[in-house]
């Protein structure tokens, strides 16, 4: 009688173990992004000349995020702030130019230069602007919300000079 209840008794803990294995998070498949992984659309109150691409989390929630901006040649983003730190890489393109402001100034002492596979990193609170030389294509890695501030809305030096 002994043999038949030891063996239910290690098929029973056989097939909670088993259950157990079946139960725990299976791990996140790797995923990979490309140019091509979404829809490209209009930033939002940016001037045309902007894009974006969503790759993954959501910018304006709490969160991990990562979101590409595409830039016409020549394209301006006018003296702003984040309330959290900005991480960007240039993907392509370029060169991408960086500076610390109040007043949109592609002659600004503080300016500096991103190339292609470069990242930047801005401080939460810094005042800053920025431009592309050339097409470019910028990624913007984060923990959100993240979001432009710019210093003077009415005064938007942003988009394309004319």
């Amino acid at each position: 009688m002994k043999t038949p209840l030891r063996m239910a008794l290690l098929g029973g803990g056989l097939l909670i173990v088993i259950a157990m294995a079946l139960a725990v998070d299976q791990p996140a498949p790797v995923v990979v992004f490309t140019n091509d992984s979404g829809k490209w659309v209009d930033c939002p109150g940016m001037p045309a000349g902007c894009q974006m691409l969503k790759l993954y989390g959501d910018a304006s929630a709490p969160g991990e995020f990562a979101v590409r901006f595409k830039y016409q040649a020549k394209y301006r983003i006018g003296p702003h702030t984040h309330a959290v730190d900005e991480h960007a890489t240039v993907i392509s393109g370029g060169p991408f130019h960086v500076a610390v402001g109040d007043t949109f100034d592609e002659h600004s002492p503080s300016g500096q230069t991103v190339h292609a596979s470069g990242l930047m990193v801005v401080p939460a609170g810094i005042h800053h602007f920025a431009w592309a030389e050339g097409e470019t294509i910028l990624q913007v890695n984060g923990i959100g919300p993240f979001k432009r501030n710019f210093l003077n809305p009415a005064d938007n030096s942003s988009g394309i000079p004319k």
